[in-house]
């Protein structure tokens, strides 16, 4: 028998958040400021999954376009 399982990673570090939103380190960590998703573990830096995704779910289903998203 053989299970695999997926593990759906919640938090993530700043460079892969970049990739996973497609903006470069320093707008995605003003980004991540402004919709409080960091979360600090110790000095690390972490970026919540499913607050980033939240956002973005609401953002669009609501049809906002906000000014830090056209610079």
């Amino acid at each position: 028998m053989n299970n695999k399982e997926t593990i759906e990673i919640r938090l993530m570090s700043l460079p892969e958040a970049s990739k996973y939103i497609g903006l470069g380190r320093n707008r995605t960590r003003t980004f991540l400021d402004k919709i409080g998703a960091i979360r600090m573990i110790g000095k690390r830096v972490l970026c919540d999954r499913v607050v980033i995704d939240r956002y973005l779910d609401t953002t669009v289903e609501q049809g906002v376009e906000h000014e830090d998203a056209n610079h």
